[in-house]
C-alpha cells in the first residue's frame, strides 16, 4: 500500500544520504548515525546500522556505474542459473521456463532506484552464490556468499544453512570452508560493533532489532 511504499522510499533516501555523505569524505559511522538520528531512525542496537560495506564502495564509485554493476549482477545470476538448470532439464523448453521463473523472481532487482539496498545486493549474491555451487567446486560459492554476508548481515543463515548440508554430506572439507566464510564475517561483524560504539549516545532512539515486525522467524 502506498504507506508501505513512503516508508520504503524513505529506507532507500537514507541510504542514499549516507552515500552521498561518505563520498563527499565523512566517516560511515558518524554520517551514518546523524542520517538515522535526522530521519527518526533508531541507532541502539548495533544491527540498526547496516555493515558499511555497500556504502564505501558506491561512495567510491560514480553512480551510473553501481547501477552497472547491479544489471551485470542480474544478468550473472540469470546465465549462472541457465548452465545449473541445464544439469536438471535435457531439453531448452523446461530450462527456459524455469529461467523466466528465476526472472520474474528477479524483476524486483532490476529498479536503478534501489541501488542502495543492501538486501538487493544480497540477495543476488546469495542466489549466485547457490547457482554455482557443486559437489567438486564449492569454493566460488563460498567466496560469494562471503561477499553477501558482508553487504547484509542476514545473509549469514544461508552460510550456516550450507555448511550443515555440507556436513550432512559428509563434505568435510567445504564444510571448513564455510566455516571460515563465516569466521571473517564474525571479525567484521565485531568489528562493526566496536565502532558503532564509539558513537552512539545514551539518548539514541532504541529500536526491537530482529525481535521486531514479525520476529527473528520472519
Amino acid at each position: 500500500d502506498s504507506a508501505a511504499a513512503t516508508s520504503d522510499r524513505e529506507d532507500v533516501l537514507l541510504y542514499e544520504s549516507i552515500v552521498a555523505a561518505v563520498r563527499g569524505g565523512g566517516d560511515y559511522y558518524s554520517v551514518a548515525a546523524q542520517a538515522q538520528r535526522s530521519g527518526g531512525y533508531p541507532v541502539r542496537p548495533f544491527v540498526t546500522m547496516r555493515l558499511p560495506t555497500l556504502a564505501i564502495v558506491q561512495a567510491a564509485l560514480p553512480r551510473p556505474v553501481t547501477i552497472l554493476l547491479l544489471y551485470l549482477l542480474c544478468l550473472a545470476v540469470l546465465a549462472a542459473w541457465y548452465v545449473r538448470l541445464g544439469g536438471i532439464f535435457a531439453r531448452p523448453p523446461p530450462r527456459l521456463i524455469a529461467l523466466a521463473l528465476v526472472g520474474c523472481g528477479g524483476m524486483i532487482f532490476v529498479q536503478a532506484n534501489l541501488v542502495a539496498f543492501h538486501e538487493i545486493w544480497a540477495g543476488l549474491l546469495v542466489a549466485l552464490s547457490l547457482a554455482v555451487w557443486r559437489d567438486d567446486r564449492w569454493v566460488e560459492a563460498v567466496a560469494i556468499g562471503a561477499c553477501a554476508m558482508l553487504l547484509r548481515e542476514t545473509a549469514a543463515l544461508y552460510a550456516i544453512v550450507m555448511a550443515l548440508c555440507a556436513l550432512a554430506g559428509g563434505h568435510r572439507r567445504e564444510a571448513i570452508g564455510w566455516a571460515v566464510a563465516f569466521g571473517m564475517f564474525g571479525a567484521a561483524v565485531t568489528a562493526h560493533y566496536f565502532a558503532w560504539s564509539a558513537i552512539i549516545l545514551p539518548n539514541d532512539p532504541v529500536g526491537p532489532g530482529w525481535s521486531g515486525l514479525l520476529g527473528f522467524g520472519f
